[in-house]
């Protein structure tokens, strides 16, 4: 090596470290490709027809949502102005958008929304009607059911801070009412302004309990198709009376030592029994097919909502359950709808029931799973694939950022390394001859140094 490329050593690696900076100029920037809007009025629907009429007025200060078919969970958001108009603008253009007003306790009803609207162009007149204040009114509370005997007791204190909804209202109108609010200190919740018709109350445990199994002891009502089951019964009606008052919505966790591990396999000979050579089906596959009951005195069979079943080579790990009998009810499907059910009777749920005795802390189940048409060999059990770690958007809009087209290692899709990556490289490969020309420069001076008698 010469020296002028040992003195020149220094500048080539600023030089790299500047281009590990920016892109290349063949690879353009990644930038924003939103180019659509979405526009329309909020307007008093007085005669609840879903179209807006001449002499009915605008909503002004109504928020307006707007959510991705794709990011349903990132939803932009404005509030309509004092002409009722509201305008989203910088949209993606291959995202299709739902546009729905936002329901509280100030404007809990409303026309239905507007789905699939594209963002790829100008969507005017995308109007959505308040259906005016109801007269309706439920409250009551969600209650502890600490013994479990499906009713309440006074001494039985309030579920606090739980989310608490209700859905619903006008069965041949064009809109509805739903409302969410938070329960108080004692469980109480209560909601007003709504339109007669049917309703129903929907809750989801906090955040901190979100994996923790839990069933609804009171009120319930018997399956219509399988009477030995109990179902919640959150139903309320204000067709007739304008109020609902003292409901009470029991419920009861779920927490033990005991597990279930729920299984499925290709029942090839349509025996129901796992044969050699029928496999397990790989997680998806399974699909989520299967229900959860626990049998509970002088309650019956009871639902048990379960959030967080992990699966892994096939099986299902139903975890943190108490000893006692349980229902895994499992549907399937074969070719057709109407072959619902295991092989053997079609149109019936396979039923494998489990009790869990004190000190036994497993128990295990296998479904049979119609085999594939035109074909009798089982299904593979696929090989496990990387996934990528999910994205975190940030703020709203960064989420409609166009991705590069790439293939393997983030290069573009035409085999050319991108800018970064490629400079990233030089950067590297210029460092490692610093390294190897720093150690022969070391090297000869050593020997240069070196006393004759050596």
């Amino acid at each position: 090596m010469s020296r002028s490329l040992m003195r020149m050593l220094p500048v080539l690696l600023l030089l790299a470290l500047a281009l590990a900076l920016v892109p290349f100029s063949g690879v353009p920037p990644v930038v924003a490709q939103d180019t659509g809007s979405i526009s329309g009025t909020v307007y008093f629907d007085t005669d609840m027809d879903g179209q807006r009429d001449a002499g009915e007025p605008p909503a002004p200060g109504r928020t307006v949502e707007l959510r991705g078919v794709q990011n349903y969970d990132l939803p932009f958001s404005e509030v309509s102005a004092i002409d009722g108009s509201y305008r989203f603008i910088g949209l993606s253009p291959d995202e299709y958008y739902y546009v729905l007003l936002h329901t509280d306790s100030r404007t809990p009803c409303a026309t239905y929304s507007h789905s699939g609207v594209p963002g790829n162009g100008d969507s005017t007149g995308i109007n959505i009607g308040v259906l005016g204040d109801g007269t309706g009114r439920v409250s009551g509370a969600l209650i502890d059911d600490l013994n479990e005997n499906g009713v309440y007791d006074r001494s039985e204190p309030g579920w606090k801070g739980w989310p608490i909804s209700i859905g619903g209202g006008p069965e041949e109108g064009v809109g509805g009412c739903w409302v969410t609010t938070t329960t108080g200190p004692h469980g109480e919740f209560e909601f007003a302004g709504l339109l007669g018709g049917r309703y129903e109350i929907g809750y989801d445990a906090p955040a901190t309990l979100a994996e923790t199994s839990w069933e609804q002891t009171f009120p319930t009502v018997p399956d219509e198709a399988y009477p030995e089951l109990q179902l919640p019964d959150n139903s309320v009606d204000l067709t007739e009376a304008t109020e609902v008052r003292d409901l009470k919505v029991g419920v009861h966790f779920v927490t033990g030592a005991a597990a279930i591990n729920v299984s499925t396999f290709r029942d090839i000979d349509l025996d129901e029994i796992r044969d050699h050579g029928e496999l397990l089906l790989d997680c998806s596959s399974a699909a989520w097919l299967f229900d959860l009951y626990r049998q509970v005195p002088s309650v019956g069979l009871l639902w048990v909502n379960v959030l967080h079943i992990p699966c892994q080579n096939g099986v299902f790990h139903i975890a943190g359950l108490v000893p006692g009998t349980y229902d895994v009810r499992f549907h399937t499907w074969c070719t057709t709808p109407d072959q619902a059910g295991p092989p053997s009777h079609p149109n019936e749920p396979t039923n494998r029931r489990v009790t869990l005795e004190k000190g036994k802390d497993m128990g295990s189940v296998e479904f049979g799973v119609c085999p594939q048409s035109g074909t009798d060999t089982p299904l593979p059990i696929p090989t496990p694939q990387m996934v990528p770690p999910s994205i975190d958007y940030g703020d709203e809009r960064s989420r409609n950022l166009a991705l590069p087209d790439g293939g393997a290692g983030g290069a573009p899709s035409d085999g050319s390394l991108a800018g970064p990556a490629a400079a990233l490289g030089v950067a590297g490969a210029l460092a490692v001859c610093g390294a190897v020309l720093t150690r022969r420069r070391q090297a000869r001076a050593q020997r240069a140094h070196r006393p004759a008698s050596e």
